[in-house]
């Protein structure tokens, strides 16, 4: 089985066109991905297309690409995929707060691309109003809840929600190009 399979063996595999394995690694992985993009987008047949899309570029792509972590692709891509469908559509305080239960997987790629984000982000920051601004840290830097901001802060729950989606609002419009690395980087572990 492919649990047995040293990440070089999967991916010679894998590349070589090991259909059995593909099918092996879709029936395996279809229910967790399938679930990771229902927790943010809580569309059935949308958290299958996405979960689907997933799987297919993996097999797709693996020729063209040594994929040493299987699980870490997969989860990489329906994070992007995600992230994709919420630019498309509306993107609302609870998308993002699902976004953020997701798991993180970085490479030395990614974690530079994210340095650079995280710059981005903080120069966006500056623009925005004191209290806003403040909030958006506690929540995004500090990890606090919006409960938790409402108390420190004194205001209302509703009050904070407005804050962080004027911030999000804010660097969205400020990153516009790099949308999908924002919402990633938005969604992991910050310091």
């Amino acid at each position: 089985t492919m649990h047995h399979l040293s990440d070089g063996d999967l991916t010679y595999r894998l590349q070589r066109g090991d259909r059995a394995l593909f099918d092996q690694i879709f029936h395996s992985n279809w229910d967790r991905l399938f679930k990771m993009a229902y927790r943010i987008i809580p569309e059935e047949d949308l958290a299958q297309d996405i979960a689907q899309e997933a799987l297919m570029e993996l097999w797709e792509q693996r020729k063209k690409y040594k994929i040493h972590n299987v699980d870490g692709y997969l989860t990489r891509m329906v994070k992007n995929k995600v992230a994709y469908h919420l630019r498309r559509g509306k993107f609302s305080i609870t998308h993002m707060e699902r976004l953020e239960t997701l798991p993180t997987v970085n490479t030395t790629e990614e974690t530079i691309a994210l340095n650079e984000m995280e710059e981005n982000v903080l120069s966006s920051m500056d623009k925005l109003p004191k209290k806003s601004k403040e909030v958006f840290y506690l929540s995004r830097f500090k990890g606090l809840g919006n409960e938790e901001i409402a108390k420190q802060l004194q205001i209302s729950r509703r009050t904070v929600e407005g804050h962080i989606g004027r911030a999000l609002k804010q660097l969205r419009t400020d990153i516009q190009t790099n949308f999908i690395w924002l919402l990633l980087w938005l969604s992991g572990p910050l310091l």
